[in-house]
């Protein structure tokens, strides 16, 4: 029973101890919490993107940008037509997705969105240009 009631009071004392603490905000990431698109966009026709099974078509619309954190722009949310498809590279892969869906015959799993926000890694971010 003592064994319980160590285990309860250190689970307490810990949790008063972690509640109690100061967050420290990093600034980018409060920007980007609040981050809404800043008017810089690009209309597109007939975009695809590809990664490594993922292919991204936007047939029509518009890409606008999201407010950068601080000196890079980290996001956009599209709009307008487009789809995706993933062509699953093992069979295995496949197999599940066929068991999933309900689908035997699947080779490539797709859907079509009108909307779609994409977050850029500092690699694959648009380059910075002047309005």
């Amino acid at each position: 029973m003592n064994g319980v009631r160590c285990a309860v009071g250190s689970f307490l004392l810990l949790t008063a101890i972690a509640t109690s603490a100061v967050a420290v905000e990093v600034p980018e990431y409060v920007q980007m919490r609040a981050a809404r698109p800043d008017g810089r966009k690009v209309a597109v026709q007939d975009l695809t993107l590809a990664r490594d099974e993922y292919r991204f078509t936007f047939r029509s619309g518009t890409f606008h940008f999201l407010e950068p954190a601080g000196p890079r722009t980290w996001g956009a949310v599209f709009i307008g037509d487009g789809m995706w498809e993933l062509r699953p590279a093992e069979e295995s892969e496949r197999r599940h997705l066929a068991l999933v869906t309900n689908k035997a015959d699947l080779e490539i799993l797709h859907d079509t969105f009108e909307t779609m926000v994409i977050f850029f890694t500092r690699e694959q971010g648009p380059k910075p240009c002047s309005a």
